[in-house]
Formats: structure tokens, sequence, C-alpha cells
């Protein structure tokens, strides 16, 4: 791609590479260490779901088993591999159900009018019966401790808005935090970033007592035999192994321009690499620009003290267009520079749930009942639900759109449009 740009346009320097979609490579590290070990969970959660979802009256029934038990009446969620960690929420319903299912699953299984046929049921009670119940609370407890961590990272780098400067840490965090809950310590002794990928998940590892599984998982092993702690321990080992592994292989922690680009988060400011950083984002973003002058604006930058405050809860970019609405002692603007490398930087896109969230705004858009309509018409319902975002982006609320002089003419005039 690269070489067939440059053939019409010599000077260009070449398409920024940051890797690949971190976000499908979190979900998929999930999904390696549940190969090892929790796929049978993976299976109970859709087969719960389906148990309930095609009868009414066996729905019915597990009411009144909630009202007995004096649960709360919930309805199984459902799950689907192709949605991130969808299998979350599903697992921390069917824990809290625990007792109600049990009690449900075994009444249901005595009567032989009732009792469905099918393999959903069949395999629902093989896993909830007297001999592999144990065994599959000790999964579903170790699951629902392990995947927060993983939610965290996804729920974070889906937002629509920047995050592009705190990627890279991001991505050391959650490896750290996984190697950290099965290796000794002094195996990440003064390591970091692409250090990280040369560790040895097969060595050093805690001993059974110490790796972190939480203290429900480890309530939950006690009604195990010593044989199938020993199992289960062997598959939480087998878990965090292959999804550290799959994310040592997979994440750009060798990518220095991605790490580089952490010198726009604020917190950061004050660091002497950060002088560095910005050359290197100057050099790659916006090389006609001269490198000299945007460090002088950077280092002005770091003693600055009118500086906007910092929110970390906010978009990163009110604080940004704090810092670029900055005035110099004439009046001209402090900062000229500065406000397009860091512009530039920050539209850079850090995963693909941007342009996925596109999709889904189309599916939602062209139903089944609206099969006909056409390119026109979706491209502009596309074009009003994207000016709404572009109004308000954080919670896309159509009064937040200005009702200008032009907007009433458009609407006036808009039948003439469509008639001609």
């Amino acid at each position: 791609m690269n070489e067939l740009i440059q053939q019409d346009y010599p000077r260009f320097t070449g398409l920024i590479d940051l890797g690949s979609c971190t976000i499908h490579t979190v979900h998929n590290a999930f999904g390696k260490g549940i190969e090892q070990y929790g796929s049978e969970i993976d299976l109970l959660c859709k087969d719960l779901y389906t148990l309930f979802q095609h009868s009414a009256a066996r729905h019915e029934d597990y009411v009144g088993v909630q009202i007995e038990m004096e649960v709360e009446i919930h309805n199984f969620q459902q799950h689907t591999e192709v949605r991130w960690l969808s299998m979350g929420p599903s697992i921390k319903r069917v824990l809290k159900q625990w007792d109600a299912i049990i009690k449900f699953v075994s009444e249901l299984a005595k009567d032989q009018k009732k009792v469905p046929k099918s393999i959903n049921f069949k395999r629902v009670y093989m896993m909830l019966g007297t001999k592999e119940r144990a065994s599959t609370k000790v999964t579903l407890e170790f699951l629902n401790n392990i995947i927060p961590l993983f939610e965290k990272f996804l729920l974070l780098f889906q937002k629509s808005s920047p995050v592009v400067h705190i990627l890279y840490d991001s991505l050391c965090d959650i490896l750290v935090k996984i190697l950290r809950r099965f290796l000794k310590a002094e195996t990440m002794d003064n390591k970091y970033g692409s250090d990280l990928t040369s560790i040895d998940c097969a060595k050093y590892q805690l001993p059974d007592k110490e790796i972190v599984i939480g203290d429900t998982t480890r309530k939950a092993l006690r009604d195990l035999t010593v044989d199938q702690q020993k199992g289960a321990y062997l598959g939480m080992r087998s878990f965090f192994k292959a999804a550290a592994s799959h994310l040592q292989l997979r994440l750009p922690l060798q990518n220095d321009f991605l790490r580089q680009l952490g010198c726009l988060n604020p917190l950061k400011k004050e660091k002497k690499s950060t002088v560095m950083s910005i050359e290197s984002v100057t050099s790659v973003l916006q090389p006609e620009i001269n490198v000299t002058e945007v460090v002088d604006e950077w280092k002005l930058f770091q003693v600055d003290k009118d500086l906007p405050a910092y929110n970390a809860s906010e978009r990163i970019e009110v604080f940004w267009n704090g810092v670029f609405k900055l005035q110099s002692a004439d009046g001209d603007s402090r900062y000229k520079l500065l406000p397009v490398v860091i512009k530039s930087a920050l539209v850079l896109a850090q995963t693909n749930a941007e342009s996925e969230r596109s999709l889904s705004v189309n599916a939602r858009i062209v139903t089944k009942d609206r099969a006909s309509l056409g390119e026109k018409t979706i491209v502009g319902l596309h074009v009003v639900k994207e000016a709404i975002r572009f109004y308000d982006p954080v919670h896309s609320r159509v009064e937040m759109i200005p009702i200008t002089q032009e907007l009433k003419k458009s609407v006036r005039t808009a039948y003439s449009a469509y008639k001609e």
C-alpha cells in the first residue's frame, strides 16, 4: 500500500502502524484461556438460556422456584462468543441463581413427564448433577474472578473518545496483572514494555496456595477431593499461561511509536523522556514542521502555570482544547505548532471499535421491517445520527443540536428538494 501511494505522492512517508486491533487481541487471549480451562462453562451459559427461551411453562415453573427460595427473579442472559466477553454477565447471573438452578434442574430431572429430551438439558444436568456440580462451581467462580480484568480493558478501549495516549501503558498493565497472578514477582523485576514478551510463562510459577484466583474460588475448592483440586489448579495455570502467552505474542509492545504516543497523557508532562517522545511523534506525523520549535513549545507546556485542570474522567480533548486556547502576553496564541501535532496524534484509531460501531448503526437502521430503504435514505439517517454524536459525543442528546436559520430553511425546503 505504501509503495502504491508513493508512486503518486513521492513525499509520502508511509502509513502509521499501531499494530492490529488490541481489543480483538485481548478478547482472543481470554478465548485461548477458555480453551484450556472453562470451555464447558461457555456451553452451560448458552444451554441455560436456551432451556427457558423456548418454553413459557418451564420459565413459569422456575419463577415459582425463585419465589420459594426468595431469590431475585431474573431471566438468564444470552451469551454469544462474538460479543466482547458476554460470558461475564451470564456467569454472574448463574452464580446468583445457583441454589435455585440446582433445585429446579434436580426436580425437573425426576419428573418423567416434564423432563426435556433436548441435548441442552442433558448437558446442563450433567454439569449440575451430584458428580460434577462442585467442579462446575469452582470453574464458574474462577472465571467470575478473572473476567473483570479483561472487561476493564475492553470497556475502556471501546470508547469513541481518543485513548491512544494511554494504550501502550494499558497493554503493559493488563499483561503484568495476568503474569503476576501465577508467576513469581522476581521474574518481572524492572521489566516493562517489550521486555515483558521475553518472560517464560512455564517457569517460576507460584505454588498453588499463592496463585491469585479469588477467595470465593478457594472456598469452592474445599468441596473437591484432593485429586480434583490438583486438576483444577492445573487447569487454572493452563488458563493463565495460554492467555498470557497469546498477549505476549500478539500485543504491539515492540511498537516504539505507540509507546512514544504516551507523552500525550497530561499525567506524564513533567517527565524528561516526553521531550524525546514529542520529537519522535512530530517527525512521524508532521515531518514538514520544524521539530525544534515544537520542542520549545513542549518545554514551555511542561512548566506552564496556566494550564487547565486535568480530569481523567473527561475526554482528553477537553484538556488539550483548554491548553490550545491559552494566549501569550501579546494576545497571540501561546501554542501554535503543538496543536497541529497533538490533533494529528489523537485522531489515530487505537482499535477497530469505532469502525465496527458504524456497522452496528447500519444494522439498527436497516431492519427486516425496513429492508426496502433506498441507499440515499440510509445515508440520510446515518448522517442524522452522526450529527447528534458530533454535537454531544458523550451522551448523544438530540437537544444539543443548535437550531440555526440555515437548519430551519433546510427543513422547509426538504420536500421541494425531494420532489425535484
